[in-house]
């Protein structure tokens, strides 16, 4: 779980709408995919988080 990353091919679509929201803003529908993206990036973020706790626990008992 720690080392979950994301795909080159999904790193660069993110990439690209960010570079696209800076320069002339997205669509609707870019906006909704990035929304998305967002969305999921949090839970993975609790998710890391939560196994970065557990292992750390684990390690000292």
């Amino acid at each position: 779980m720690l080392a979950l990353r994301p795909t080159p091919k999904l790193a660069r679509r993110v990439r690209r709408l960010l570079d696209k929201n800076r320069e002339t803003g997205l669509n609707a529908s870019e906006n909704d995919e990035m929304d998305a993206y967002l969305r999921v990036e949090h839970v993975v973020r609790l998710a890391k988080g939560t196994a970065a706790l557990q292992l750390k626990e684990a390690r000292a008992a």
